[in-house]
């Protein structure tokens, strides 16, 4: 094997650089290192599809029923993968996804919580939950939060929806939006790298 010493190896005008042929092998041996100062194709990864979106104003649900959350304000969406309220997995992104909500309840008023349940739904049917305390024999606070967060192998058109239920002795919950530029209901997930 000869060894070729050189400080640049630069490439004609208007031509690339093509290191290698098909089959070979370019190794970087221990101790060496790579820095990239322009853009990378083809190589590493990328945690995408990925999404956060959040609720930008209160949502009233009815007492005692399961109701999908709405999330009207997207903080990003990259490889536009939410709309009408869900999360879509777009074609050729098939893989595994690590997923959350967070959804803070506001009950209105004190001592007056019973039960509080969130649940993602995938396509439809309920996947996982996390339930609040049980208060039905002593009734909660004014403010309660529910937080998930799962990983799911999904394919391309799986969908995942967010529900919530809280039942109380009076008084309408609401889902809390945002206050003051704070997200309080948040829904997101990303792609994970294998």
């Amino acid at each position: 094997m000869a060894t070729l010493f050189v400080d640049k190896v630069d490439p004609q005008s208007g031509t690339s650089l093509e290191i290698g042929s098909s089959g070979d092998t370019i190794t970087i041996p221990s101790g060496a290192t790579i820095t990239n100062n322009g853009t990378q194709t083809g190589f590493g990864g990328v945690n995408t599809p990925a999404f956060l979106v959040s609720k930008g104003s209160d949502q009233s649900v009815s007492n005692g029923t399961t109701t999908k959350i709405t999330f009207d304000n997207e903080v990003y969406d990259v490889g536009s993968c939410f709309a009408s309220d869900k999360f879509t997995v777009p074609s050729g992104e098939n893989g595994k996804y690590f997923l959350y909500y967070n959804i803070r309840i506001n009950a209105g008023n004190h001592s007056v919580v019973q039960y509080c349940f969130a649940q993602f739904r995938k396509n439809g049917s309920e996947l996982t939950r996390v339930e609040g305390l049980d208060f039905r024999n002593n009734y909660g606070g004014y403010s309660n939060l529910l937080t998930r967060s799962f990983t799911i192998p999904l394919v391309a058109g799986d969908y995942i929806e967010v529900f919530m239920d809280q039942a109380q002795t009076s008084g309408t919950p609401t889902v809390r939006g945002e206050g003051s530029g704070i997200l309080m209901s948040t829904f997101g997930g990303y792609k994970i790298i294998e």
